[in-house]
This record gives structure tokens, C-alpha cells and sequence, in this order.
């Protein structure tokens, strides 16, 4: 009789407890660009790279770098530069930085060489 009562005390706290909020479902946007100018910032998610044109992120972005040779900067908080204070180093071959929240601002990508492609989504 003591394990009915305490099977049947589980099940009230099991159906007295609140549902599991459901995430909503996230839009996630391509934002792929190509170095316009080596060594000079331009911002991601934007029609032409300009700040005036970008767009912040509303839950999150990430950015690759596919090229395997030069290393690309990026950052959230002003204009990317190379080991500049507030740019994060995307590594050539592959490398990715992500925010797992909402940046501060539109993100900004600098890369050494004219041409390089940058990987780029956003939600």
C-alpha cells in the first residue's frame, strides 16, 4: 500500500508540474560576403557593408572563415581590427567565432587579403 501511495504522489507532482516552455522557432539569415578591401572593416548582414546598412543580430550569429590562409577579425563592438582591442581572431582553415547571444552591435569582419570569403549567419 505504501508504494501506491507514493507512485500516486508522483504522478500528482509529475501532472501538477508546469510544461516545459517550448522555444520558438528561430530565422536563420545568411549574411556570406566577400573582402571588399584588405585590411579596411566593412559590416556583415549588411546590402553594401556599411554601418549605416547593418543589421544586429537579434538572438545570435556566427562567422567562418573558409579561406586557408589568412585569419579574419571580427567584432561586435566597433570596427574590427587585426589583435586590436575588442576583435576576436576568426583563424583561417575553417575557424568560426559565435555569439550565443545578442551581439552589442552590428558585427564588423577585417581580413588581410582582397577577395577572401566570409561565412556568415545570423538568427
Amino acid at each position: 500500500m505504501a508504494r501506491l501511495r507514493s507512485l500516486i504522489a508522483g504522478l500528482a507532482l509529475f501532472c501538477a508540474a508546469p510544461a516545459l516552455a517550448q522555444q520558438p522557432a528561430r530565422t536563420i539569415a545568411k549574411g556570406d560576403a566577400t573582402i571588399t578591401l584588405g585590411g579596411t572593416a566593412q559590416y556583415l548582414f549588411s546590402s553594401d557593408g556599411s554601418l549605416a546598412n547593418a543589421i544586429t543580430p537579434a538572438d545570435g550569429a556566427e562567422v567562418c572563415n573558409p579561406d586557408a590562409s589568412v585569419d579574419l577579425w571580427v567584432s561586435d563592438s566597433g570596427v574590427a581590427a587585426a589583435n586590436a582591442a575588442g576583435s576576436d581572431r576568426v583563424p583561417a582553415n575553417g575557424g568560426c567565432y559565435i555569439w550565443r547571444y545578442q551581439p552589442l552591435g552590428p558585427i564588423s569582419v577585417v581580413g588581410a587579403t582582397t577577395g577572401k570569403p566570409v561565412t556568415a549567419r545570423r538568427w
